[in-house]
């Protein structure tokens, strides 16, 4: 009993030609969010990696704005 495999690769885009823009989209999503997560890390102030550092609202006075 042979099973075959669905392998992903160039030679699934040759059978089925209908998956080029459909990775096409998730690429571009999976791209855009590592780049929205990593501009969130950069910039962002209510974004913590380092949790032993205080909250960033206590270091805010009450009349400042950010």
């Amino acid at each position: 009993m042979s099973v075959k495999t669905f392998g992903f690769g160039l030679r699934a885009f040759k059978k089925y030609p209908e998956l080029i823009p459909l990775v096409g989209i998730i690429t571009t999503a999976c791209v855009g969010c590592a780049a929205f997560m990593g501009y969130a890390l950069a910039t962002k102030p209510d974004v913590r990696v380092v949790k032993s550092r205080g909250p960033a609202y206590e270091d805010v006075g009450p009349t400042e704005s950010r």
